[in-house]
């Protein structure tokens, strides 16, 4: 927040500059400029902290879930049958996927929280300033918030489809090591490798779907 909250300081003291130039100040501002020069150190400074802050908060986002889980289904009480919403070659893509998709739902509203607040203070500001401008420049954000939330559904659903697909080759080749000398007893090697390629040629259009999306999105 503090990173993405800083430029608005930097717009404000360049104003108190450009003001003091307008009227007619004696000399160069230097000690507003000199605090333009600051902000934008200790902005930068503050990324280069939060950088490293960041990597031990998304190793533990993505690891804590995955121990938990793997916790539970080692140790914890009663039948483990249930615990899992599918096979155990599925589990491959929870323990992989799942962490990973609630690690990047923390990083993005970390983004969001600060843009965010950004944001409505610069709007505000703009207001203040000229407020047909500033509704002039909010039409496109509009239009593009509007968009992102009708699309909100179809992109659940490829995500939806997307997921299951994948978890279907990896339940495949889990089931596959399990039973392997099941498939070369019977002799069907041809059988099996048929089937994976259906299985993966579906994660790809699925995938294609999803990816493009996301783009969209973007």
């Amino acid at each position: 927040t503090l990173f993405h909250m800083s430029p608005l300081v930097v717009g404000a003291l360049v104003k108190l500059a450009l003001d003091h130039l307008t009227a007619g100040g004696d000399g160069t501002p230097w000690m507003l400029l000199a605090a333009v020069l600051g902000t934008e150190v200790t902005r930068w400074s503050v990324l280069i902290w939060s950088a490293w802050q960041w990597q031990g908060a998304w190793t533990g986002w993505n690891s804590v879930p995955r121990v938990n889980a793997l916790t539970s289904l080692a140790t914890g009480k009663g039948p483990t049958a249930g615990r899992l919403p599918g096979s155990s070659g599925e589990a491959v893509s929870r323990f992989r996927d799942d962490s990973h998709d609630l690690a990047m739902v923390l990083d993005s509203w970390l983004d969001m929280a600060g843009t965010g607040l950004a944001a409505i203070v610069a709007i505000v500001v703009m207001f203040a300033v000229d407020a047909k401008a500033a509704a002039i420049v909010l039409i496109p954000m509009g239009l593009a918030v509007a968009l992102s939330l009708s699309l909100g559904p179809r992109l659940r659903s490829w995500r939806r489809q997307t997921r299951l697909a994948t978890s279907g080759v990896t339940s495949f080749i889990g089931d596959t090591f399990a039973g392997v000398l099941a498939v070369k007893a019977a002799g069907a090697e041809d059988s099996f490798l048929r089937r994976f390629r259906q299985l993966n040629a579906h994660r790809a259009e699925t995938s294609r779907r999803d990816q493009m999306g996301r783009q969209i999105l973007n």
